[in-house]
């Protein structure tokens, strides 16, 4: 394990990544890294915090997005290890499910995942993963982005290597679009008629104020009790600062506060009391 663990961190190093372009060994090294950590059905299962999960790999820049997050994140395992059996999650900017998954095997049969991703191309492997691990019983996916309020908006999709951060961009030239459907998450809850969640995780790509703001009713349910937002600094929106994202949730009842960095973003965790963060 030690060894299989070294192997991915050398394959994360900037210097080796170089070396590895300027020999012109980019496409042979990514393709034996897929076939070393997927199966032979392009498959690969990863375990966090105890918790296990298999995902469709087809490609070595799925494979990375999916082993991104299992692998490298600090957030996910902190996350999985304050939700409870029989809760509910809303998992909003899901991509193709990794914390969906995780975090449905966490609640257990009697809790609910409400994963919300508004990417055709991430919600088909969102989809793919979810029967995947056979959770249909418990995941519900929703192809839609929340905001402030209901509307439209254009999606930019980049290429492969970048759909784990397909944005709502204007500056993105050339850049292929789809028209995404927007609702605020109270609008949301209550046009599906959706139990208010326990625990939102959100990550969105700047527009987590956004997102934020459309929740306003929900964040006031005492039952609404933590919150794990990926806030991005340098994509927020003109006069938006993460600190006015930690404003928004305490003036909600979250005064309790931790922060896992993952330049460039961090993870924010909040919650009502200090002890939901222990």
């Amino acid at each position: 394990m030690n060894f299989d663990r070294t192997i991915r961190r050398l394959s994360y190093s900037a210097t080796l990544r170089r070396l590895v372009r300027t020999f012109g060994l980019a496409d042979v090294a990514r393709n034996v890294y897929l076939k070393t950590y997927a199966d032979k059905h392009q498959r690969c299962t990863y375990e966090v915090a105890g918790y296990k999960g298999s995902f469709w790999a087809r490609t070595p820049s799925e494979l990375r997005v999916i082993e991104a997050i299992t692998f490298r994140e600090t957030a996910l395992p902190v996350l999985l290890k304050h939700v409870r059996p029989g809760e509910t999650i809303m998992d909003v900017g899901a991509n193709r499910g990794v914390y969906t998954i995780l975090l449905a095997q966490a609640v257990g049969a009697s809790g609910h995942l409400l994963a919300l991703e508004p990417d055709s191309r991430s919600f088909e492997r969102l989809a793919e993963n979810v029967q995947l691990n056979d959770l249909g019983d418990r995941v519900f996916s929703f192809k839609l982005a929340l905001g402030r309020e209901a509307g439209t908006a254009e999606l930019c999709l980049f290429d492969e290597a970048m759909a784990a951060i397909s944005q709502v961009r204007e500056d993105a030239a050339d850049v292929p679009r789809e028209i995404i459907s927007v609702l605020s998450g109270d609008e949301f809850i209550a046009k599906y008629r959706l139990p208010h969640p326990n625990v939102v995780k959100i990550d969105v790509e700047g527009f987590e104020f956004a997102v934020l703001q459309g929740l306003s009713e929900t964040l006031r349910q005492s039952t609404c009790r933590l919150i794990c937002c990926e806030v991005h600094p340098d994509k927020l929106p003109s006069g938006i600062s993460g600190e006015l994202v930690r404003e928004l949730l305490m003036d909600h009842g979250f005064s309790a506060m931790k922060i896992l960095p993952c330049p460039p973003e961090y993870h924010l965790f909040a919650a009502r009391s200090n002890a939901e963060l222990d």
